[in-house]
């Protein structure tokens, strides 16, 4: 018997063997020759349908459970830059999973196992093209809809300062020296020749900076955006 017993690994293993040990003891009763005991046993049929149900309910449940942890959500993105038009080939990731690359419609699909996921769903989905130095992103909730869709604006990121000095020929500072980017207002080097530009694109986008101040020629340099400083030497007019 305990052999048997042993054996059982499964709920519908539990639910069979408890419906035969059940049905076994039932027909030793039935053999006794009271009346009594021919009676049909209700709560001997109950019991028995309730054991042998539970372990089937309980392991779909159960299942259920594991499938919808397992789940993967198939996250449609949409990129497009700032007048609405699909943007090609921008890498689109999310905190949560791998990245991808967007269609000539401007699409990705990203999968995102539920697993890899934080409880409360929140996920930030990022996109960026960086050859035209775009960048944009969206956090989002994931719930039931394991089939949910979005649409990411990028757009340039203009927040890296440019910093720098300007000199003469000899490796003297100047100060007074207008420089600026085009569309974009200039501003006077300090006395030490030193100058920054807030704001002045995207961190590596090389800019097109243009100094000059009466009595030098002036020159227009490019530099990338970002912590690296520069240096501007301006020649003194003849």
């Amino acid at each position: 018997m305990f052999e048997y017993i042993a054996a059982v690994r499964t709920p519908l293993a539990l639910s069979a063997f408890a419906i035969a040990a059940l049905l076994s003891l039932y027909a030793t009763f039935r053999k006794k020759p009271t009346a009594a005991s021919r009676q049909p046993p209700w709560v001997l049929i109950a019991v028995i349908a309730l054991l042998a149900l539970a372990p089937i309910g309980i392991d779909a449940y159960l299942q259920h459970e594991k499938t919808a942890i397992a789940g993967i959500y198939r996250l449609r993105v949409t990129v497009v830059d700032p007048r609405n038009v699909p943007v090609e080939d921008a890498t689109v990731r999310v905190t949560a999973a791998n990245e991808s690359k967007t269609a000539p419609d401007g699409s990705a699909e990203l999968a995102i196992p539920r697993g890899s996921m934080p409880q409360d769903g929140k996920v930030t989905v990022y996109a960026q093209k960086d050859s035209a130095f775009l960048h944009g992103n969206k956090e989002m909730t994931l719930g039931g809809d394991m089939n949910p869709s979005t649409t990411i604006t990028i757009a340039p990121n203009r927040t890296a300062p440019i910093n720098g000095t300007v000199e003469d020929q000899t490796g003297h500072a100047i100060p007074g020296v207008r420089v600026g980017i085009a569309g974009t207002t200039s501003i006077e080097t300090d006395a030490g020749g030193n100058f920054r530009i807030p704001n002045a694109g995207s961190l590596g986008q090389k800019v097109l900076l243009h100094a000059e101040k009466r009595g030098y020629t002036p020159v227009s340099q490019y530099h990338p955006a970002g912590d690296e400083p520069v240096v501007l030497i301006l020649t003194r007019e003849r």
